[in-house]
This record gives structure tokens, sequence and C-alpha cells, in this order.
């Protein structure tokens, strides 16, 4: 018989806890609780911080600027951006020193050129990056797609 090895679970930190954090990312946490978990949370708002930690459950909580001493400690695997778009470049940049690996949400920065430093600086230190971005996994997207493969909408000129 063939034994399993118990795989440590990810642990994730969310940082900026508007509305795509409240209503999509911190509840989604429930459905992956095979392998990830959330442990941290980081905000510039004091009370959301407070009021989110409490309903999830949280001990490790930082403000903004408290968010290199989370790094430091440790406590995180994956690091999930859902600030606004212009403060990306900078968090990402902070996450690599630490050798965080980043779940960043979309879009990934404000400018192309931010982007390809983003993109380097996380070869450079070797982190994995990925953007989130969900809508070829919507029900109506498949759809089309599957319409589109079988003819359903005649000859297609680009989807």
């Amino acid at each position: 018989m063939e034994k399993k090895t118990k795989q440590k679970k990810i642990r994730y930190g969310v940082v900026g806890l508007g509305n795509i954090a409240q209503m999509a990312v911190l509840p989604a946490f429930k459905n992956a609780s095979m392998n990830s978990e959330l442990t941290t949370l980081i905000s510039e708002d004091a009370e959301k911080l407070k009021v989110l930690a409490r309903r999830y459950k949280l001990k490790n909580t930082y403000l903004f600027d408290q968010m290199e001493e989370c790094f430091k400690n440790q406590e995180i695997d994956v690091l999930y951006i859902a600030t606004p778009n212009d403060q990306h470049k900078k968090i990402v940049d902070l996450a690599a020193k630490y050798k965080i690996n980043v779940l960043c949400e979309k879009p990934m920065a404000v400018t192309k050129e931010d982007c390809l430093y983003m993109d380097q600086i996380a070869k450079k230190e070797g982190i994995k990056m990925m953007i989130a971005y969900r809508l070829h996994f919507e029900e109506a997207n498949l759809e089309a797609i599957q319409m589109c493969r079988q003819g359903k909408l005649g000859e297609l000129k680009f989807l």
C-alpha cells in the first residue's frame, strides 16, 4: 500500500480589502481549504482590518506601512494583491525581495513598463507571479467557445 505524504497548505495573505477582496477573494478560501489557507490580512484601513480579521478568524493583520514586517515574519507563501492598480508594482517589488509568490488582481499594472518590470523582478528573484483573470472559466464564455468550435456561429473572423 502506497503511503500518502501530507502536503503543507499554502499560506495566503491578502493585501487590499476593498470590494473585490470582500466579495470574491476572501469568501473563496472556504472552497480551497484542501491545499490553501488564508492566514494574513493587510490594509490601510485599521477598522476594516479588525472587522474582517474577526469575520475570518485571523490573528495576523498588518497595516500597509507594516507590510515589510509581515514579509520578514515569513507568515505567508503567496500574497494576493487586491489594491488599486497603481500600487501593484511597488507591492510586487517588496514581495519579491522576500521571496513571496504573488497572485495579482488585473490589470497587472497601469503601464507597460510597470508590467515588464514586475515580470523581470519576479524572474530575477525566482518567485511565481500570476494575474487573477477568471473570465475564461465563466459559464457564458465557455458556452460561447463551445458554439464557436461547433461551427454554430458560422465562419469566424476573430474572437
